[in-house]
Protein backbone atom coordinates (compact mmCIF):
# COMPACT_ATOMS: atom_id res chain seq x y z
CA UNK A 1 0.00 0.00 0.00
CA UNK A 2 2.78 2.27 0.86
CA UNK A 3 5.53 0.92 -2.03
CA UNK A 4 6.13 4.49 -3.06
CA UNK A 5 7.43 6.14 0.24
CA UNK A 6 11.21 5.32 -0.43
CA UNK A 7 10.98 7.19 -3.93
CA UNK A 8 9.25 10.23 -1.81
CA UNK A 9 12.25 10.49 0.64
CA UNK A 10 14.90 9.74 -1.83
CA UNK A 11 13.64 12.68 -4.19
CA UNK A 12 13.42 14.95 -1.23
CA UNK A 13 16.77 14.50 -0.30
CA UNK A 14 18.46 14.68 -3.54
CA UNK A 15 16.18 18.10 -4.07
CA UNK A 16 18.32 19.54 -0.19
CA UNK A 17 21.28 17.96 -1.61
CA UNK A 18 21.04 20.28 -4.69
CA UNK A 19 20.44 23.72 -2.86
CA UNK A 20 23.76 25.13 -4.24
CA UNK A 21 22.07 25.55 -7.87
CA UNK A 22 19.03 27.17 -6.16
CA UNK A 23 17.46 29.87 -8.15
CA UNK A 24 15.90 33.69 -6.96
CA UNK A 25 12.80 34.11 -5.94
CA UNK A 26 12.99 37.85 -5.43
CA UNK A 27 13.36 39.81 -8.86
CA UNK A 28 14.72 43.35 -9.49
CA UNK A 29 12.22 45.15 -11.02
CA UNK A 30 13.54 47.65 -13.95
CA UNK A 31 11.87 50.49 -12.59
CA UNK A 32 13.58 50.44 -9.09
CA UNK A 33 16.51 51.80 -11.14
CA UNK A 34 15.34 53.58 -14.24
CA UNK A 35 12.46 55.01 -12.92
CA UNK A 36 13.90 56.14 -9.56
CA UNK A 37 16.74 58.52 -11.83
CA UNK A 38 14.07 60.22 -13.41
CA UNK A 39 11.73 60.91 -10.29
CA UNK A 40 10.19 64.81 -10.61
CA UNK A 41 10.62 64.68 -14.37
CA UNK A 42 7.35 66.00 -16.36
CA UNK A 43 5.68 62.56 -17.82
CA UNK A 44 5.36 64.27 -21.52
CA UNK A 45 4.13 60.78 -22.94
CA UNK A 46 2.04 57.70 -21.89
CA UNK A 47 2.50 54.96 -24.27
CA UNK A 48 0.18 52.10 -24.05
CA UNK A 49 1.48 48.91 -25.94
CA UNK A 50 -1.65 45.74 -25.33
CA UNK A 51 -0.03 42.81 -27.46
CA UNK A 52 -1.79 40.17 -29.15
CA UNK A 53 -2.29 36.94 -27.15
CA UNK A 54 0.25 35.33 -29.42
CA UNK A 55 3.35 37.26 -30.88
CA UNK A 56 3.06 35.32 -34.44
CA UNK A 57 6.42 36.73 -35.43
CA UNK A 58 8.18 34.11 -32.66
CA UNK A 59 9.37 30.76 -33.23
CA UNK A 60 6.34 27.97 -31.99
CA UNK A 61 3.71 30.99 -32.31
CA UNK A 62 3.83 31.60 -35.84
CA UNK A 63 0.87 28.93 -36.78
CA UNK A 64 -2.23 29.67 -38.79
CA UNK A 65 -4.19 28.87 -35.30
CA UNK A 66 -2.81 31.08 -33.36
CA UNK A 67 -3.25 33.67 -35.49
CA UNK A 68 -6.70 32.96 -36.05
CA UNK A 69 -6.61 33.51 -31.94
CA UNK A 70 -5.23 36.54 -32.40
CA UNK A 71 -8.32 37.55 -34.89
CA UNK A 72 -10.92 36.58 -33.22
CA UNK A 73 -10.42 38.16 -30.15
CA UNK A 74 -11.75 41.32 -29.06
CA UNK A 75 -8.50 43.35 -28.06
CA UNK A 76 -8.70 45.45 -24.49
CA UNK A 77 -9.37 49.17 -24.99
CA UNK A 78 -6.70 51.47 -24.20
CA UNK A 79 -9.28 53.52 -21.70
CA UNK A 80 -9.60 50.51 -20.00
CA UNK A 81 -5.60 51.02 -19.43
CA UNK A 82 -6.01 54.26 -18.76
CA UNK A 83 -8.62 53.67 -15.42
CA UNK A 84 -6.20 51.88 -14.20
CA UNK A 85 -3.34 54.26 -14.16
CA UNK A 86 -2.39 56.34 -11.22
CA UNK A 87 -0.92 59.04 -13.30
CA UNK A 88 -1.52 61.11 -16.54
CA UNK A 89 0.43 63.20 -19.02
CA UNK A 90 1.39 66.13 -17.28
CA UNK A 91 2.06 64.58 -14.15
CA UNK A 92 5.80 65.08 -12.46
CA UNK A 93 6.94 61.11 -12.77
CA UNK A 94 6.48 59.22 -9.06
CA UNK A 95 8.62 55.79 -9.43
CA UNK A 96 5.96 54.06 -6.63
CA UNK A 97 2.56 55.37 -8.97
CA UNK A 98 4.00 53.83 -11.75
CA UNK A 99 4.85 50.37 -9.67
CA UNK A 100 1.76 50.14 -8.15
CA UNK A 101 -0.12 50.55 -11.33
CA UNK A 102 1.85 47.75 -12.91
CA UNK A 103 0.21 45.67 -9.89
CA UNK A 104 -2.97 46.91 -10.47
CA UNK A 105 -2.92 45.87 -14.21
CA UNK A 106 -1.21 42.06 -13.18
CA UNK A 107 -4.38 41.70 -10.97
CA UNK A 108 -6.74 41.92 -13.96
CA UNK A 109 -8.27 38.47 -15.40
CA UNK A 110 -7.92 39.56 -18.79
CA UNK A 111 -4.25 40.78 -18.88
CA UNK A 112 -0.80 39.20 -18.69
CA UNK A 113 2.87 39.87 -18.69
CA UNK A 114 2.56 43.43 -17.70
CA UNK A 115 5.48 45.94 -17.46
CA UNK A 116 6.06 49.72 -16.39
CA UNK A 117 8.68 51.59 -16.77
CA UNK A 118 10.32 55.10 -17.95
CA UNK A 119 12.66 56.89 -20.71
CA UNK A 120 14.48 59.81 -20.32
CA UNK A 121 14.01 62.63 -23.01
CA UNK A 122 17.22 64.57 -21.73
CA UNK A 123 15.16 67.39 -21.18
CA UNK A 124 13.43 66.66 -17.70
CA UNK A 125 10.87 65.25 -19.23
CA UNK A 126 10.09 61.58 -19.36
CA UNK A 127 7.73 58.86 -21.43
CA UNK A 128 5.66 56.30 -19.54
CA UNK A 129 5.75 53.13 -21.46
CA UNK A 130 3.27 50.48 -20.30
CA UNK A 131 3.49 47.03 -22.03
CA UNK A 132 0.64 44.24 -21.60
CA UNK A 133 -0.29 41.49 -23.46
CA UNK A 134 -4.10 39.79 -23.68
CA UNK A 135 -5.11 36.85 -22.74
CA UNK A 136 -7.82 34.33 -24.05
CA UNK A 137 -11.27 35.43 -22.43
CA UNK A 138 -14.21 33.86 -23.93
CA UNK A 139 -14.17 29.85 -23.31
CA UNK A 140 -16.80 27.25 -22.63
CA UNK A 141 -16.36 26.89 -19.11
CA UNK A 142 -15.69 23.26 -18.19
CA UNK A 143 -14.53 22.44 -14.67
CA UNK A 144 -14.23 18.97 -13.29
CA UNK A 145 -13.08 18.37 -9.84
CA UNK A 146 -12.91 15.22 -8.04
CA UNK A 147 -11.54 15.03 -4.35
CA UNK A 148 -11.44 12.50 -1.75
CA UNK A 149 -14.26 10.45 -3.86
CA UNK A 150 -16.51 13.21 -4.57
CA UNK A 151 -17.19 14.39 -7.68
CA UNK A 152 -18.09 18.20 -8.92
CA UNK A 153 -18.23 19.23 -12.27
CA UNK A 154 -20.01 22.31 -14.21
CA UNK A 155 -20.27 23.58 -17.71
CA UNK A 156 -21.60 26.85 -19.51
CA UNK A 157 -19.56 29.90 -20.99
CA UNK A 158 -17.52 33.01 -19.66
CA UNK A 159 -15.91 35.86 -20.59
CA UNK A 160 -13.90 38.11 -18.47
CA UNK A 161 -13.17 40.71 -21.24
CA UNK A 162 -16.75 41.73 -23.45
CA UNK A 163 -15.70 43.18 -26.21
CA UNK A 164 -12.64 44.52 -24.41
CA UNK A 165 -14.42 46.44 -21.89
CA UNK A 166 -12.75 44.80 -18.86
CA UNK A 167 -15.90 42.84 -17.71
CA UNK A 168 -16.44 39.46 -16.82
CA UNK A 169 -20.31 37.45 -17.08
CA UNK A 170 -20.54 34.16 -16.66
CA UNK A 171 -23.62 31.53 -17.44
CA UNK A 172 -22.75 27.93 -15.44
CA UNK A 173 -24.30 24.73 -14.82
CA UNK A 174 -22.71 23.81 -12.10
CA UNK A 175 -22.97 20.20 -10.18
CA UNK A 176 -21.57 19.91 -6.83
CA UNK A 177 -21.63 17.56 -3.43
CA UNK A 178 -24.84 19.17 -1.94
CA UNK A 179 -26.15 21.03 -4.87
CA UNK A 180 -27.12 21.55 -8.70
CA UNK A 181 -27.88 24.83 -10.10
CA UNK A 182 -27.86 27.33 -12.71
CA UNK A 183 -25.10 30.35 -12.28
CA UNK A 184 -24.95 33.85 -13.66
CA UNK A 185 -22.41 36.46 -12.72
CA UNK A 186 -21.51 39.77 -13.31
CA UNK A 187 -18.11 41.84 -12.60
CA UNK A 188 -16.74 45.37 -13.66
CA UNK A 189 -13.65 45.91 -11.70
CA UNK A 190 -13.01 49.45 -12.59
CA UNK A 191 -16.33 50.79 -13.54
CA UNK A 192 -15.10 54.32 -14.81
CA UNK A 193 -16.90 56.00 -11.76
CA UNK A 194 -14.74 57.14 -9.07
CA UNK A 195 -12.58 53.48 -9.56
CA UNK A 196 -15.90 52.06 -7.98
CA UNK A 197 -16.44 48.16 -8.39
CA UNK A 198 -19.82 46.22 -9.09
CA UNK A 199 -20.16 42.66 -8.49
CA UNK A 200 -23.62 40.32 -9.13
CA UNK A 201 -24.28 36.84 -8.36
CA UNK A 202 -27.58 34.88 -8.90
CA UNK A 203 -27.99 31.02 -8.38
CA UNK A 204 -31.02 28.94 -8.64
CA UNK A 205 -30.14 25.85 -7.24
CA UNK A 206 -31.48 22.44 -6.79
CA UNK A 207 -31.94 23.37 -2.76
CA UNK A 208 -32.91 26.97 -2.81
CA UNK A 209 -30.82 30.37 -4.48
CA UNK A 210 -28.78 32.71 -4.17
CA UNK A 211 -28.72 36.65 -4.37
CA UNK A 212 -25.78 38.81 -4.32
CA UNK A 213 -24.89 42.58 -4.79
CA UNK A 214 -21.46 44.21 -3.78
CA UNK A 215 -20.96 48.18 -4.99
CA UNK A 216 -17.76 49.34 -3.09
CA UNK A 217 -15.40 52.31 -4.18
CA UNK A 218 -12.26 50.35 -2.26
CA UNK A 219 -9.05 51.75 -1.65
CA UNK A 220 -7.80 51.81 -4.85
CA UNK A 221 -4.20 52.73 -4.57
CA UNK A 222 -2.28 52.75 -1.08
CA UNK A 223 -3.27 56.38 -1.43
CA UNK A 224 -6.77 56.70 -1.74
CA UNK A 225 -8.51 59.30 0.40
CA UNK A 226 -11.67 57.51 1.11
CA UNK A 227 -13.47 54.31 0.44
CA UNK A 228 -16.78 52.74 0.79
CA UNK A 229 -19.14 50.00 -0.41
CA UNK A 230 -22.52 48.24 0.38
CA UNK A 231 -22.75 44.18 0.21
CA UNK A 232 -26.53 42.18 0.13
CA UNK A 233 -26.50 38.42 -0.10
CA UNK A 234 -29.20 36.44 0.31
CA UNK A 235 -29.30 32.49 0.06
CA UNK A 236 -31.46 29.48 1.00
CA UNK A 237 -29.32 25.85 0.93
CA UNK A 238 -29.29 22.41 2.55
CA UNK A 239 -25.98 21.73 4.50
CA UNK A 240 -24.75 18.43 4.92
CA UNK A 241 -23.27 16.85 8.18
CA UNK A 242 -20.42 14.12 7.77
CA UNK A 243 -18.91 10.87 9.18
CA UNK A 244 -15.95 9.45 7.56
CA UNK A 245 -16.52 11.50 4.57
CA UNK A 246 -20.67 9.83 4.38
CA UNK A 247 -23.68 12.16 4.93
CA UNK A 248 -25.26 11.49 8.00
CA UNK A 249 -27.94 14.41 8.03
CA UNK A 250 -29.15 17.42 6.60
CA UNK A 251 -30.50 20.61 7.69
CA UNK A 252 -32.12 23.85 5.65
CA UNK A 253 -30.32 27.30 6.11
CA UNK A 254 -32.07 30.72 5.29
CA UNK A 255 -29.49 33.85 5.68
CA UNK A 256 -29.91 37.70 4.98
CA UNK A 257 -26.96 39.87 5.32
CA UNK A 258 -26.25 43.46 4.63
CA UNK A 259 -23.08 45.36 5.29
CA UNK A 260 -22.36 49.40 4.33
CA UNK A 261 -19.10 50.66 4.83
CA UNK A 262 -17.76 54.27 4.61
CA UNK A 263 -13.73 54.55 5.50
CA UNK A 264 -10.85 57.68 4.88
CA UNK A 265 -7.33 57.59 5.07
CA UNK A 266 -5.97 59.23 8.20
CA UNK A 267 -2.19 59.21 7.54
CA UNK A 268 0.62 58.46 5.51
CA UNK A 269 3.96 58.52 7.62
CA UNK A 270 7.14 56.80 5.82
CA UNK A 271 5.79 53.63 4.11
CA UNK A 272 2.49 52.89 7.16
CA UNK A 273 -0.33 53.91 6.03
CA UNK A 274 -3.00 54.57 8.21
CA UNK A 275 -6.87 54.61 7.57
CA UNK A 276 -10.49 54.11 9.74
CA UNK A 277 -13.32 52.05 8.40
CA UNK A 278 -17.02 52.80 10.06
CA UNK A 279 -20.03 50.65 9.18
CA UNK A 280 -23.09 48.64 9.95
CA UNK A 281 -23.79 44.70 9.30
CA UNK A 282 -26.15 42.32 9.66
CA UNK A 283 -26.95 38.89 10.22
CA UNK A 284 -30.12 37.16 9.96
CA UNK A 285 -29.94 32.93 10.21
CA UNK A 286 -32.74 30.73 10.29
CA UNK A 287 -32.81 26.46 10.66
CA UNK A 288 -34.89 23.75 10.18
CA UNK A 289 -34.41 19.79 9.72
CA UNK A 290 -34.25 18.66 5.86
CA UNK A 291 -37.26 15.85 6.11
CA UNK A 292 -35.67 12.39 5.34
CA UNK A 293 -32.45 13.68 6.79
CA UNK A 294 -33.08 14.22 10.22
CA UNK A 295 -30.50 13.73 12.99
CA UNK A 296 -31.65 15.76 16.04
CA UNK A 297 -29.59 18.05 16.47
CA UNK A 298 -30.25 21.47 13.62
CA UNK A 299 -28.46 24.40 14.65
CA UNK A 300 -30.15 27.72 16.55
CA UNK A 301 -31.70 30.13 14.67
CA UNK A 302 -29.24 33.70 15.33
CA UNK A 303 -29.48 37.26 14.06
CA UNK A 304 -27.11 40.02 15.15
CA UNK A 305 -27.29 44.11 14.04
CA UNK A 306 -23.23 44.97 14.74
CA UNK A 307 -21.92 48.96 14.16
CA UNK A 308 -18.59 49.31 14.40
CA UNK A 309 -15.70 51.32 13.66
CA UNK A 310 -11.97 49.76 12.08
CA UNK A 311 -8.37 50.74 12.15
CA UNK A 312 -6.18 49.38 9.30
CA UNK A 313 -2.50 50.03 9.18
CA UNK A 314 -0.58 48.90 5.71
CA UNK A 315 3.10 48.96 5.43
CA UNK A 316 4.51 49.43 1.89
CA UNK A 317 6.97 47.22 1.31
CA UNK A 318 6.13 45.56 -2.07
CA UNK A 319 8.35 43.52 -4.11
CA UNK A 320 8.40 41.26 -7.11
CA UNK A 321 9.10 37.60 -7.02
CA UNK A 322 8.81 34.54 -9.07
CA UNK A 323 7.72 30.71 -8.42
CA UNK A 324 5.96 31.40 -5.37
CA UNK A 325 2.22 30.62 -5.41
CA UNK A 326 2.71 30.70 -9.38
CA UNK A 327 4.59 29.63 -12.49
CA UNK A 328 6.06 31.82 -15.24
CA UNK A 329 5.03 35.17 -14.08
CA UNK A 330 5.72 38.15 -11.96
CA UNK A 331 3.55 37.68 -8.62
CA UNK A 332 3.53 40.96 -6.15
CA UNK A 333 3.98 40.01 -2.57
CA UNK A 334 3.82 42.39 0.51
CA UNK A 335 6.50 42.29 2.64
CA UNK A 336 4.90 45.10 5.56
CA UNK A 337 2.77 44.57 8.00
CA UNK A 338 -1.01 44.41 7.46
CA UNK A 339 -3.09 44.76 10.47
CA UNK A 340 -6.87 45.77 11.59
CA UNK A 341 -8.80 45.83 14.44
CA UNK A 342 -12.65 46.09 14.76
CA UNK A 343 -15.03 46.77 17.63
CA UNK A 344 -18.78 46.89 17.37
CA UNK A 345 -21.20 46.76 19.08
CA UNK A 346 -24.43 44.30 18.73
CA UNK A 347 -27.93 44.52 18.99
CA UNK A 348 -30.01 41.15 18.75
CA UNK A 349 -32.80 38.90 19.25
CA UNK A 350 -30.63 36.58 20.76
CA UNK A 351 -30.63 36.90 24.52
CA UNK A 352 -26.88 35.64 24.59
CA UNK A 353 -25.70 38.03 21.57
CA UNK A 354 -27.61 41.41 22.72
CA UNK A 355 -25.56 44.00 23.93
CA UNK A 356 -22.49 42.76 23.14
CA UNK A 357 -19.10 43.69 21.90
CA UNK A 358 -18.13 42.44 18.53
CA UNK A 359 -14.50 42.52 17.89
CA UNK A 360 -12.12 40.98 14.49
CA UNK A 361 -8.26 41.63 14.73
CA UNK A 362 -5.94 40.31 11.70
CA UNK A 363 -2.23 40.54 11.21
CA UNK A 364 -0.65 39.51 7.93
CA UNK A 365 2.76 39.81 7.39
CA UNK A 366 5.54 38.26 5.53
CA UNK A 367 9.82 38.16 5.68
CA UNK A 368 12.09 37.52 3.31
CA UNK A 369 15.58 36.07 5.08
CA UNK A 370 16.86 36.70 1.30
CA UNK A 371 16.61 36.16 -2.49
CA UNK A 372 15.71 32.28 -2.07
CA UNK A 373 13.42 31.89 0.99
CA UNK A 374 9.75 33.81 1.47
CA UNK A 375 7.63 33.14 5.15
CA UNK A 376 4.14 34.29 5.27
CA UNK A 377 2.30 34.64 8.48
CA UNK A 378 -1.66 34.85 9.20
CA UNK A 379 -3.38 35.58 12.41
CA UNK A 380 -6.64 36.69 13.43
CA UNK A 381 -9.70 36.18 15.87
CA UNK A 382 -13.21 37.24 15.96
CA UNK A 383 -16.20 37.05 18.14
CA UNK A 384 -18.96 38.32 20.21
CA UNK A 385 -17.90 39.24 24.01
CA UNK A 386 -20.62 38.21 26.36
CA UNK A 387 -21.20 37.89 29.88
CA UNK A 388 -20.06 34.05 29.44
CA UNK A 389 -16.91 34.96 27.39
CA UNK A 390 -16.39 34.57 23.83
CA UNK A 391 -19.40 33.62 21.59
CA UNK A 392 -19.36 32.72 17.90
CA UNK A 393 -15.93 33.21 18.22
CA UNK A 394 -12.71 32.18 15.34
CA UNK A 395 -9.37 31.56 16.42
CA UNK A 396 -6.63 31.10 14.08
CA UNK A 397 -3.23 31.48 12.17
CA UNK A 398 -1.49 30.14 9.58
CA UNK A 399 2.40 30.25 8.18
CA UNK A 400 4.00 29.52 4.84
CA UNK A 401 7.52 28.77 3.71
CA UNK A 402 8.83 28.89 0.53
CA UNK A 403 12.59 27.74 -0.19
CA UNK A 404 13.89 27.45 -3.73
CA UNK A 405 16.58 24.53 -2.69
CA UNK A 406 17.55 23.78 -6.08
CA UNK A 407 17.40 24.58 -9.87
CA UNK A 408 13.51 24.76 -10.87
CA UNK A 409 12.87 23.37 -7.54
CA UNK A 410 11.28 24.34 -4.21
CA UNK A 411 10.64 23.16 -0.87
CA UNK A 412 6.98 24.14 0.43
CA UNK A 413 6.13 23.98 3.85
CA UNK A 414 2.31 24.75 5.37
CA UNK A 415 1.22 24.82 8.80
CA UNK A 416 -2.26 26.10 9.65
CA UNK A 417 -4.85 26.10 12.33
CA UNK A 418 -8.08 27.39 13.80
CA UNK A 419 -10.69 26.97 16.30
CA UNK A 420 -14.04 27.47 17.23
CA UNK A 421 -15.04 29.51 20.33
CA UNK A 422 -18.40 28.48 21.02
CA UNK A 423 -19.08 29.20 17.83
CA UNK A 424 -22.38 28.81 15.86
CA UNK A 425 -23.21 25.48 14.81
CA UNK A 426 -23.20 25.98 11.21
CA UNK A 427 -19.92 26.78 10.76
CA UNK A 428 -18.36 23.44 11.12
CA UNK A 429 -14.48 22.73 10.62
CA UNK A 430 -14.39 19.96 7.86
CA UNK A 431 -11.22 18.30 6.95
CA UNK A 432 -10.81 15.40 3.99
CA UNK A 433 -9.84 15.53 0.21
CA UNK A 434 -11.35 18.80 -0.67
CA UNK A 435 -9.35 20.83 2.27
CA UNK A 436 -5.71 19.62 2.45
CA UNK A 437 -5.90 16.00 3.48
CA UNK A 438 -5.69 14.60 0.30
CA UNK A 439 -5.55 10.93 1.41
CA UNK A 440 -8.99 10.95 2.41
CA UNK A 441 -12.50 11.49 1.26
CA UNK A 442 -14.17 14.65 1.00
CA UNK A 443 -15.00 15.42 4.28
CA UNK A 444 -13.53 12.49 6.59
CA UNK A 445 -13.52 14.59 9.91
CA UNK A 446 -15.79 17.42 11.46
CA UNK A 447 -15.18 19.52 14.74
CA UNK A 448 -14.84 22.94 16.80
CA UNK A 449 -11.12 22.84 15.95
CA UNK A 450 -8.59 21.61 13.34
CA UNK A 451 -4.84 21.77 12.17
CA UNK A 452 -3.37 20.62 9.06
CA UNK A 453 0.61 20.58 8.16
CA UNK A 454 1.43 20.23 3.93
CA UNK A 455 4.73 19.71 3.07
CA UNK A 456 6.09 19.68 -0.71
CA UNK A 457 9.01 19.51 -2.80
CA UNK A 458 7.93 21.04 -6.06
CA UNK A 459 9.60 20.89 -9.06
CA UNK A 460 8.80 23.82 -12.04
CA UNK A 461 9.52 23.80 -16.05
CA UNK A 462 11.08 26.58 -17.25
CA UNK A 463 9.47 25.71 -20.85
CA UNK A 464 6.10 27.23 -22.04
CA UNK A 465 4.79 23.95 -23.57
CA UNK A 466 3.45 24.60 -27.49
CA UNK A 467 3.38 28.82 -26.25
CA UNK A 468 0.11 27.73 -23.88
CA UNK A 469 1.02 26.21 -20.82
CA UNK A 470 3.91 25.67 -17.72
CA UNK A 471 4.27 22.39 -15.63
CA UNK A 472 5.34 21.44 -12.76
CA UNK A 473 5.03 18.47 -10.29
CA UNK A 474 5.55 17.41 -6.53
CA UNK A 475 5.92 15.17 -4.23
CA UNK A 476 4.09 15.36 -0.66
CA UNK A 477 3.49 14.56 3.00
CA UNK A 478 -0.04 16.21 4.46
CA UNK A 479 -1.02 15.49 8.00
CA UNK A 480 -3.93 16.87 10.05
CA UNK A 481 -7.07 16.33 12.03
CA UNK A 482 -10.57 18.11 12.90
CA UNK A 483 -11.89 17.06 16.67
CA UNK A 484 -13.63 18.60 19.28
CA UNK A 485 -17.73 19.07 19.33
CA UNK A 486 -19.79 19.07 16.02
CA UNK A 487 -23.25 18.50 14.94
CA UNK A 488 -22.58 14.54 14.44
CA UNK A 489 -20.23 12.37 16.56
CA UNK A 490 -17.60 11.42 15.03
CA UNK A 491 -16.02 8.19 14.23
CA UNK A 492 -12.77 8.99 13.55
CA UNK A 493 -11.22 11.84 15.35
CA UNK A 494 -7.40 11.06 15.20
CA UNK A 495 -4.58 12.65 13.28
CA UNK A 496 -4.35 11.88 9.80
CA UNK A 497 -1.41 11.04 7.55
CA UNK A 498 -1.26 10.93 3.49
CA UNK A 499 1.92 10.75 0.90
CA UNK A 500 1.57 11.11 -2.27
CA UNK A 501 2.28 12.87 -6.10
CA UNK A 502 1.03 15.39 -8.61
CA UNK A 503 0.71 17.20 -11.53
CA UNK A 504 0.57 21.10 -11.76
CA UNK A 505 -0.54 22.61 -15.22
CA UNK A 506 -0.84 26.51 -15.32
CA UNK A 507 -2.37 27.71 -18.95
CA UNK A 508 -0.08 31.20 -19.79
CA UNK A 509 -2.52 32.34 -22.65
CA UNK A 510 -6.21 32.04 -20.70
CA UNK A 511 -8.09 34.78 -18.33
CA UNK A 512 -6.87 34.57 -14.63
CA UNK A 513 -8.26 33.62 -11.65
CA UNK A 514 -11.07 36.23 -9.27
CA UNK A 515 -7.39 37.05 -7.35
CA UNK A 516 -5.68 37.83 -9.94
CA UNK A 517 -3.46 34.62 -10.46
CA UNK A 518 -3.23 32.42 -13.02
CA UNK A 519 -4.95 29.53 -12.72
CA UNK A 520 -3.20 26.11 -12.17
CA UNK A 521 -4.63 22.47 -12.47
CA UNK A 522 -3.67 19.89 -9.60
CA UNK A 523 -3.75 16.29 -10.44
CA UNK A 524 -2.79 14.30 -7.32
CA UNK A 525 -2.62 10.50 -6.14
CA UNK A 526 -2.36 10.45 -2.59
CA UNK A 527 -2.43 7.14 -0.30
CA UNK A 528 -3.82 7.27 3.18
CA UNK A 529 -1.33 6.13 6.40
CA UNK A 530 -3.84 6.59 9.06
CA UNK A 531 -8.12 5.70 9.21
CA UNK A 532 -10.69 3.09 9.23
CA UNK A 533 -9.61 -0.52 7.14
CA UNK A 534 -12.45 0.77 4.55
CA UNK A 535 -10.64 3.63 2.88
CA UNK A 536 -9.56 3.16 -0.61
CA UNK A 537 -5.51 2.77 -0.73
CA UNK A 538 -5.07 5.44 -3.36
CA UNK A 539 -7.42 8.83 -3.64
CA UNK A 540 -7.10 10.49 -6.78
CA UNK A 541 -7.91 14.21 -7.12
CA UNK A 542 -8.20 16.77 -9.67
CA UNK A 543 -9.23 20.48 -8.80
CA UNK A 544 -8.50 23.75 -10.38
CA UNK A 545 -6.95 26.68 -8.30
CA UNK A 546 -5.47 29.90 -8.05
CA UNK A 547 -1.85 28.96 -7.00
CA UNK A 548 0.80 25.39 -7.01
Amino acid sequence: MYSFRPTLISLGLLAVASAASASDLIVEDACDTDCQAQKGHLIRLINIDIQPIFDTTAEGQNIWLYELANKLKFSTKQNVIERDLLFTEGDALEPSKLKESARILRSRRYLNATSIDSSDNGDGTSDVNVTTRDVWTTLPYLKYARGGGSSDWSFGIHDSNILGSGKRIDLIHQKEAERTGDVLRYHDPNTGWHQTTLFVRYENNSDGSVNHINFTRPYFELTTPNSGGVDIQNFEQDNTVYDLGETRGRYRQISENFAFFWGTKLDVSGDFIHRFNAGITTHKNTFYETPGYEFGATPKDWDANVVWGEYQMVQDRYIEAVLVRQMGEIEDINLGLQARARIGYTHSSDVSLNHTMYTELELEKAHAFNDRNVFFTHAYFSGYETDRGTQGGFLGGAMRYHWNNFSQGQLYVSLAGDKQIRGFAEEQMLLGGKSGLRGYPAYYQMGEQRYLVNIEQRYYSETEWFSLFHLGAAVFYDQGRAWGNSLMPQSETGTLRNVGIGLRISPTRAMKSDVGRSYVMHIDLATPLDGHPGIDSMQWLVNVRHEF
